[in-house]
This record gives structure tokens, sequence and C-alpha cells, in this order.
């Protein structure tokens, strides 16, 4: 159970680090409203993608 947690929440990251790339580049999701907003939140969901990830590894197989 805990390594489909751990996979989800690499999947979840994922999805919103894409969600801000491509309101970066295209601003089609929030219209570039914020910038700062944008490179905060990838950053945070590739810390969090990060940790699920090694948090999976070190789980026994």
């Amino acid at each position: 159970m805990a390594k489909k947690l751990c996979l989800a929440s690499v999947l979840i990251c994922l999805l919103v680090f894409i969600l801000f790339v491509v309101d970066i580049s295209v601003g089609i999701p929030f219209s570039r409203a914020s910038i700062v907003m944008d490179i905060v939140m990838m950053v945070s969901s590739l810390t969090i993608l990060v940790l699920s990830w090694l948090t999976f590894r070190e789980q026994d197989k």
C-alpha cells in the first residue's frame, strides 16, 4: 500500500509540474497570473517528487 501511495505522489507531482510549465510557457490554465507562483510551485512539486521517489526506493521489495 505504501508503494502505491509513493507512486501516486510521484504522478501527481509530475502533473502539477507539467501544469505550471504549461502556464509559464503558454499561459493556458492560469493565464500567467504570477510568474513567481509558477516557479515556486514547480520547485515545490519537484522537491516532493524527489522525496517520494527516494522513499519509494528505500521500501522493502
